[in-house]
């Protein structure tokens, strides 16, 4: 009995690395085969905690993928909108006083030098804000032509709670480096820096990112760590990242971390030191992903992190990185937004799109991926039928006293994010509105046609972006039922929340 006890646990031990091997196999397959279209970015960073400040080094390695002749390349350098004079900020009057709890603070991005393959480049700052690069290029580049540019850049990190920014024992280092601005309809996306919502837009590509930092910190990336070294006082992390649309960095020097596997994916959940719930929350991230992944796409990437983190908002997504802010005190809030974050690594991460001008396409997809989550996970204690009731009588109740108050209210969810008056017309008109809409488009076409449609979008468009006119042209298609008059009511703010039925 023992010698057959014995082969069979060989067996069993044999199928599990079989299967293990065979998901971290596959993914780096779909990886690779994804990253062989892109552009490509190595980054070297060197930070100085004492004086918060960081040298970097670009090179970046861009082949023409459209279907003109291009002479010039923009990069936005989103850490100029911390300037003391930028005129448009990265947050609102409301958010100001917990987005600087010590006092305004400022940070900025200058360029120091810059190559067009190997030699000098002509290079002017322009934007209205002067919040862009221009690269003019010396010998305009044909359809699939190729060009690398080094930039040589140096950062000032402001003491705040932003995506950008240092607090307590903390560093975020989103949106921190020149990255191609997206060239779409002849001409490159100008948006600056806005206070609402998430103004960006760009395409996947390849990462290699090595962060140099004080040996204290752990530090935390969209990519996986491909070796380390310690010198001196400082460590050398090497990290990749392959078919990525961003790369975001967190230190810190009081975290803890939880670790769970799924399919060939580490899920680390990072908390700080102390904290009673990090099991509870990484169980919940692990959840997360896995019901994502059966019922949209698997996820791609060996390494997903969920970080706490001094953050001015709920949370910010990130590929392969989301952080959660550290002033969410309720778990029922915790939850959700862990929750939400993650669903942002299919919609945004996997199928980019601009958020900037059709921002309900991720954050309210988002939102209702949030909800059927908790539907379907029911062991989580978080109710759907709950979360819908309370989005339709939060909703209501903020278009009846705005039209009290103003005579007139905006309904509409196809605004730029800079349009909406402030972050709390964004919000209901965005991730409340766009819960309700999706709720009542599973009524109309059928939940499980829905999560089809979804689910094909995300196979189809991973790694790409989608259009506004795709995606709901996408649902039509998938679900057999003609949407349009739907998606029209809401978008435009003619349909009637409260009175659908």
């Amino acid at each position: 009995m023992r010698r057959i006890f014995k082969i069979l646990s060989m067996v069993c031990v044999v199928i599990f690395l079989s299967i293990f091997c065979f998901s971290g196999c596959s993914k780096e397959h779909i990886l690779r085969k994804a990253g062989k279209r892109l552009n490509n970015y190595d980054i070297d960073l060197v930070i100085d905690s004492k004086t918060m400040t960081a040298k970097g080094q670009e090179i970046f390695e861009y082949t023409n993928k459209n279907d003109t002749i291009i002479d010039h390349l923009v990069f936005h350098l989103y850490p100029t909108a911390f300037r003391e004079d930028a005129s448009v900020k990265p947050y609102s009057s409301v958010s100001e006083a917990r987005c600087f709890p010590n006092g305004i603070s400022h940070g900025d991005i200058s360029i120091s030098k810059v190559h067009e393959n190997g030699e000098n480049a002509n290079y002017e700052i322009i934007g209205e804000d002067k919040d862009k690069l221009k690269v003019n290029l010396k010998n305009n580049l044909d359809i699939s032509d190729k060009v690398t540019i080094f930039i040589e850049f140096n950062l000032e990190i402001p003491n705040c709670t932003h995506r950008y920014g240092y607090y307590e024992n903390n560093i975020n280092l989103g949106n921190f480096y020149p990255i191609l601005s997206k060239y779409e309809n002849g001409e490159y996306d100008l948006t600056p820096y806005y206070s609402t919502g998430d103004p960006f837009y760009s395409d996947c590509s390849n990462y290699k990112v090595s962060v140099t930092a004080p040996s204290e910190y752990k530090v935390f990336t969209s990519g996986v760590e491909s070796k380390s070294s310690i010198q001196n006082d400082n460590m050398t992390c090497d990290y990749v990242a392959t078919a990525v649309r961003d790369f975001a960095i967190v230190l810190g020097t009081n975290f803890e971390i939880e670790s769970r596997v799924i399919d060939g994916t580490t899920i680390n959940y990072v908390g700080y030191k102390g904290d009673e719930n990090i099991s509870k929350m990484a169980d919940l991230s692990l959840d997360v992903v896995s019901w994502m992944s059966k019922n949209l796409k698997d996820y791609p990437y060996k390494q997903l992190n969920v970080i706490k983190t001094p953050f001015v908002h709920g949370g910010m997504e990130y590929p392969g990185l989301v952080m959660i802010s550290d002033t969410a005190e309720e778990n029922e809030d915790i939850m959700k937004i862990v929750a939400h974050e993650i669903a942002h690594e299919w919609w945004y991460g996997l199928v980019g799109v601009n958020e900037t001008n059709h921002a309900w396409i991720d954050e309210g997809l988002s939102e209702y991926m949030t909800a059927l989550f908790f539907k379907n996970n029911s062991m989580w204690g978080i109710k759907y039928d709950e979360i819908i009731k309370d989005a339709t009588t939060s909703y209501v109740l903020y278009v009846d006293v705005i039209s009290s108050i103003n005579g007139k209210v905006n309904t509409k969810m196809n605004l730029p994010v800079n349009e909406y008056i402030n972050e709390y017309e964004y919000t209901y008109m965005i991730y409340i509105k766009g819960t309700i809409m999706f709720d009542e488009l599973a009524k109309c076409v059928g939940e499980r046609k829905l999560m089809s449609a979804l689910s094909k979008i995300a196979k189809n468009y991973s790694f790409e972006n989608i259009s506004e006119d795709e995606f709901t042209e996408c649902i039509k298609h998938y679900t057999h039922i003609d949407t349009d008059g739907f998606f029209k009511g809401f978008l435009d703010g003619t349909a009637i929340i409260g009175k659908l039925h």
